[in-house]
């Protein structure tokens, strides 16, 4: 089979881990794989755009049946490409409008399974814990500015110079022009929307040449606290940076609807808001939002800077820690270590709802992460339980001392895991048999890579995926293992 080859009117059989369907082909002897909201028994039309030794990679070029999850109509004029219109197509964040929600919910228990199914023995996984909102419950929201590409040489066309948005699924250059999303607030589209007028006088960032003005803006809203940070990024090729602080500075509306605003300007060529080399400019505000968590009858107030990471899901976030807290209720564990624990949120909640907990320590790599760890421990006055480390997981746990009656937390990001970090639990576990781990994951496929060398000396005791993001194919699981 060659490149560029299509197959017609092809079944997709299934779904993997990470929400990519494979399509199974009698005289084919490697599967083919296709992002992009595929759902089982969706009939379409594949070209193929890449070949490996262990499979092929397809994009649909049409869709014949989307088969029989797929019932809904969208609710977003952004998720479906209009034919012949190229200015409407998918934006990538809602692959599942189409699906029920209770169906949504079975989705996501399965993909769980097979990861769950795929490494261990005999082992229950079950019903997904629905989310308490399945609309408008995103807290934080990240727009990037700038074209919308399609050719190239001769046949390059831009066809909007203007754009606010989110990038289109897999293909660098395409800038999605967004005026409305259904996962945020609508206070945040109307802010959204009056950023991308206001800013209209400057150019948006060519991401191809590295040049122009406008990058990226962030929105965050801390939803429990009623309170709205923005953060616009900028770059300083065209020595404009005054201007736009000027007319951000001016603006009535933003004055009043915004508690925190600031414009970073950041030079590097990563596709991020900020690096360590960015200038911060904070117009409103002290450079923070709050945030405030509601558990098991308990507030917990938290202060987050612009790249501190914090759940997008507010209300999502109680269910998912009041579920790690009922879990770790009976472990009797006298010392918590929260690995990978961003603003120290899950480990200082945790254990302050977990009665035998005398102390938490916590390992970030993001230095920022871990000054608002360790103000957050101070705000919630239980800053002489907790520690915190910035550094790598896998340079620093290896340093510190552990316990029989300690009790590990990960909540790695999507790459899961870092080998060493594998390597330091296994040791610890052999050392002290009785210490038990929870492993909070957002990514099945990454986790099934970890379970799989975590299986030496651990087993698995509960399996509870939780739906963080509806209308998506991710989905968070809490693992407890002894």
């Amino acid at each position: 089979m060659q490149k560029n080859t299509i197959l017609s009117s092809v079944t997709i059989s299934e779904l993997d881990q990470s929400g990519v369907g494979i399509i199974h082909i009698e005289w084919q002897d490697r599967p083919i794989e296709v992002s992009g909201g595929v759902l089982p028994g969706m009939v379409c039309d594949v070209r193929v755009v890449k070949k490996t030794r262990n499979k092929i990679i397809g994009r649909i070029i049409a869709i014949h049946d989307a088969g029989p999850y797929a019932t809904l109509t969208p609710r977003c004029s952004h998720t479906v490409q209009s034919q012949g219109d190229e200015h409407k197509v998918w934006c990538g964040g809602c692959k599942r409008q189409t699906v029920t929600y209770t169906d949504q919910l079975k989705l996501k228990k399965k993909a769980v399974e097979q990861c769950i199914y795929g490494e261990w023995i005999a082992c229950e996984v079950r019903e997904t814990l629905p989310a308490p909102d399945i609309r408008w419950y995103r807290n934080k929201v990240e727009y990037s500015f700038g074209n919308y590409i399609t050719g190239a040489g001769p046949d390059k066309r831009i066809l909007s110079h203007r754009s606010m948005g989110f990038n289109k699924q897999g293909q660098f250059g395409k800038i999605v022009d967004i005026d409305h999303c259904d996962l945020v607030d609508e206070k945040v589209n109307d802010i959204m929307n009056h950023l991308k007028n206001l800013l209209r006088p400057f150019p948006t960032y060519d991401q191809r040449r590295h040049e122009w003005v406008l990058r990226y803006c962030m929105i965050r809203e801390g939803k429990g606290a009623d309170e709205l940070m923005v953060v616009l990024s900028i770059s300083h090729q065209g020595e404009r940076v005054d201007e736009v602080l000027w007319v951000l500075q001016q603006d009535n509306f933003l004055c009043e609807q915004v508690t925190t605003m600031m414009v970073i300007e950041h030079d590097g060529l990563g596709g991020v808001i900020a690096d360590r080399d960015s200038t911060r400019h904070t117009l409103r505000g002290d450079g923070t939002t709050q945030e405030i968590l509601h558990i098991d009858g308990k507030s917990f107030a938290f202060s987050l800077s612009p790249q501190s990471f914090f759940q997008t899901n507010t209300r999502g976030c109680e269910l998912l820690y009041s579920t790690v807290a009922n879990i770790l209720q009976e472990s009797q564990a006298t010392t918590l270590y929260d690995l990978y624990c961003g603003t120290g949120t899950i480990g200082q909640i945790i254990g302050s709802l977990v009665p035998s907990v005398q102390k938490v320590i916590g390992i970030d790599i993001v230095p920022e992460a871990i000054d608002d760890a360790r103000a957050n421990a101070e705000r919630l006055g239980v800053a002489f339980q907790t520690e915190y480390h910035a550094g790598p997981v896998e340079a620093i746990f290896p340093t510190l001392t552990v316990d029989q009656a300690s009790t590990i937390i990960v909540d790695p990001p999507r790459a899961g895991l870092h080998q060493w970090a594998i390597d330091t639990l296994i040791e610890i576990k052999k050392a002290y048999p009785q210490m038990k781990l929870c492993y909070v994951s957002c990514n099945p496929a990454t986790l099934a890579r970890d379970l799989a060398l975590l299986q030496q000396v651990y087993r698995i005791e509960s399996v509870q995926p939780v739906d963080m993001f509806p209308h998506t194919h991710h989905v968070e699981t809490v693992i407890s293992l002894s």
